[in-house]
C-alpha cells in the first residue's frame, strides 16, 4: 500500500520557509516518509536535486532546523556539517571548552588562585589529595587532574 504523501505547508519568516505541516523528529528537523522510509524534508529536497544515492548530507545555510527553503539547503559531507556546527557556535562545546580556560570556563568551580594553592599543598604534601578536594569542594579526580596538569595547564 503506497499512501499519497501529505503536502508540505510552510509560512515565510524573513528568507526562511518554516515547515508547519510536518512534525519535527527528535533532532528538530521536520520529517516525512518516502518509499516507506522516514527522512527529513531537507534531505528529500536534496534528493530531488541530486538524485537518491548521492551520499551527501543536507546543510542549512540559515541554521534553522525547521526551514525548508530549497535555497537554504546545500549539500556537503558530514565533515562539512560538523565544521559548520563549530564555526557557527552551535556545538555544545564550541565557544566554551576550547576557547575559555580556567575561571572563564562556564563549569569552573575553582579560581586560578585556588589552583595555585592546591598545587602548593600537593608540593608540600601536608594534606592528602582527597582532603584537598574536600577543602575546595571538588572531587579527588579534579585534584588529580590539577596535579598531573591535565586541567588548569595554563597556570
Amino acid at each position: 500500500m503506497n499512501a499519497t504523501p501529505r503536502p508540505i505547508e510552510w509560512t515565510k519568516e524573513g528568507e526562511c520557509f518554516i515547515c508547519t505541516s510536518h512534525a519535527a523528529g527528535m533532532n528538530g528537523y521536520p520529517r516525512t516518509y518516502r518509499n516507506g522510509k522516514s527522512l527529513t524534508i531537507a534531505k528529500q529536497i536534496l534528493n530531488r536535486r541530486l538524485g537518491e544515492n548521492h551520499g551527501l548530507v543536507s546543510r542549512h545555510t540559515c541554521d534553522r532546523r525547521n526551514c525548508i527553503n530549497p535555497a537554504h539547503i546545500i549539500s556537503g559531507t558530514i565533515g562539512d556539517n560538523n565544521r559548520d556546527t563549530w564555526e557557527r557556535g552551535r556545538h555544545p562545546l564550541s565557544g566554551c571548552c576550547y576557547t575559555h580556560k580556567g575561571e572563564a570556563h562556564r563549569r569552573a568551580k575553582l579560581t586560578s588562585n585556588q589552583v595555585i594553592e592546591i598545587r602548593q599543598f600537593i608540593t608540600d604534601r601536608t594534606l592528602s589529595l582527597r582532603a584537598i578536594g574536600r577543602n575546595y569542594g571538588v572531587g579527588l579526580d579534579a585534584i588529580r587532574k590539577i596535579k598531573d596538569r591535565k586541567s588548569w595547564k595554563h597556570i
